[in-house]
């Protein structure tokens, strides 16, 4: 009779000891849930009433050829203002007879199309490449945001759990899981909203290059040459200008020289014709 009867409390604590903390878990509900910044999602797609929005990463590689870099220059550098582009990254170099700057913009998702035809139809550079990559991205949205509600549910009940605990080593055990299960939650919420920024802005790499240094023709290198060769000789002028008192100095110091030397000779000259004169005197 004794164990009949606990058999019935153990019947019992069973039937109903799921809604306690210790007790058997009851399946988590499947609905909606609201993340910051992301439309309400239902929790499984085909849902009767409910619809799955669509999510897709975007991404655009354009390569544009010009022959007036500054120009493009200018002209990319309004566009990305206009359609309220972020500059991720901007890059300018040489390489060679090749001068290049590469952007990689955020574009608003709405605006990326028309931004990327105006680029198109730009008459200031030629397209040479222009590469689209969509990714979609629902499904692996869906499921961390199930992982997520269902982490929250678990949340909740280890809370409860908490509140019931009745030592110190219980309190420290739900403790532990309580940390361990936020963690994940902050982990999954980050990831989320990651991956939703990447939905909501569309990444546009460019990579805008201009050929230099070609080799010219033979009457342009002719010109060349011919200013060249004005530009020395006037480059001369100005520095024989700028030493004009060292040249007058130079000039004086050889005049005298060649006066002295004149002198020097003609001494040498009356010194040679007294000589005879002395020696007939003196017989």
């Amino acid at each position: 009779m004794k164990n009949n009867f606990l058999f019935f409390v153990w019947f019992l604590m069973t039937a109903f000891g799921c809604g306690s903390p210790g007790g058997h878990r009851a399946p988590v509900e499947q609905s909606g849930v609201t993340v910051r910044n992301t439309k309400t999602l239902p929790a499984e797609a085909g849902e009767a009433g409910e619809t799955v929005p669509v999510m897709k990463i975007t991404e655009w590689d354009l390569e544009l050829k010009t022959e007036h870099m500054e120009r493009a220059r200018r002209h990319m550098e309004s566009l990305i203002k206009q359609y309220e582009a972020m500059i991720t990254r901007e890059n300018e170099s040489t390489f060679g007879n090749r001068k290049q700057i590469e952007w990689e913009v955020r574009v608003p998702s709405d605006k990326a199309e028309a931004f990327v035809e105006d680029i198109r139809r730009a008459e200031e550079w030629e397209v040479v490449r222009s590469n689209l990559n969509v990714r979609d991205v629902t499904d692996s949205y869906m499921d961390m945001q199930t992982r997520l509600r269902n982490l929250r549910k678990l949340e909740e009940r280890y809370t409860e759990m908490l509140k019931t605990a009745k030592t110190t080593a219980d309190m420290i055990t739900v403790e532990k899981e309580l940390n361990r299960i936020r963690t994940q939650i902050e982990r999954l919420e980050g990831q989320m909203a990651r991956m939703k920024n990447r939905v909501d802005y569309t990444r546009v790499h460019i990579f805008l290059h201009e050929d230099i240094m070609a080799m010219p023709s033979f009457f342009a290198r002719l010109k060349t040459a011919f200013t060249d060769g004005w530009r020395l000789f006037q480059e001369l002028v100005l520095l024989v200008a700028r030493l004009w008192l060292v040249g007058l100095t130079v000039f004086l110091l050889v005049l005298w020289w060649r006066w002295h030397k004149r002198r020097q000779a003609a001494k040498a000259g009356m010194a040679d014709h007294s000589h005879p004169h002395s020696g007939s005197s003196s017989t």
